[in-house]
Order: C-alpha cells, then structure tokens, then sequence
C-alpha cells in the first residue's frame, strides 16, 4: 500500500526525541551559555599602597588650628573617615558643628573616595581640604 509506505517515510524523517543531534539538540546544549559578568568593588582600582597628602587648612577666626597640617591618608578611604579623623584631632564634641571644603567651595559627600577628590581637585600633589567651626562657604 502506498499511503502506507509513505507514512513510514515521514516518520522516519521525524528526529528521535531520545537522541540529540542538531533538530533535537540536548538539554545541555538548549541551556545558553552563562555570561561571565564581573562585578569589580570600585576600591579595586587603587591600590592598597597608595596614599594621598592631605592639607588641612583652618578658617574663620574662631577655628581652631592644628600644630601638623599635611597627613598621608589611604587613597580608598572615604571622605567620612577623615571628617572623623579631624574631629578627633580637634577634639570636637557630638554637638560641635565642623564644616569642611574642598576647593574652597564645596562640601564632598561622606561616601566619596578620596582618590577621585584627589584627582580632580589636587594643587600641588596635595589635596587641600578647608575647615572651620562657622559655614564659610555654601
């Protein structure tokens, strides 16, 4: 019978679901390639080693000064942690107001790196950061 010998041939054209190949491929082939995205810490961008030479500068008349001016910090500090170190310094109390800038200017954010302020704003390889009990500037 015709019609029959012609339904073999068209299931035998048919791919075995069991057997991979390329019109079946298998289930590890059907899975796409998973993408190796590395999510870098912006802080591996600098080394551990490098340091930054940061000038402290007093202002306004009620503004205490400090006896050493120029400290070495390390580069992935954030700005938080030298608004620390000069409360300490200064011995400031919680309540104390203690305003600090940058380029005479502008007050960094506490989360900023201080690598990137020394980037941008450095004057004479040093990165000069203005303080004073009153808000001089902005």
């Amino acid at each position: 019978n015709i019609s029959s010998a012609t339904m073999e041939t068209q299931e035998s054209a048919k791919p075995d679901p069991t057997k991979a190949g390329p019109e079946n491929p298998s289930p590890k082939d059907k899975e796409a390639p998973a993408e190796t995205v590395e999510t870098k810490d912006p802080f591996d961008r600098i080394p551990d080693s490098k340091k930054v030479t940061v000038h402290f500068r007093a202002v306004g008349g009620n503004t205490p000064i400090m006896k050493r001016k120029k400290f070495k910090v390390k580069a992935k500090n954030k700005f938080s942690s030298i608004v620390a170190f000069l409360r300490r310094s200064l011995k400031c109390k919680p309540g104390d107001s203690l305003f600090m800038y940058c380029s005479q200017s502008f007050s960094p954010s506490p989360d900023e790196v201080i690598d990137d302020l020394f980037n941008c704003f450095q004057d004479h390889n040093e990165l000069v950061l203005n303080y004073c009990t009153t808000n001089c500037w902005g």
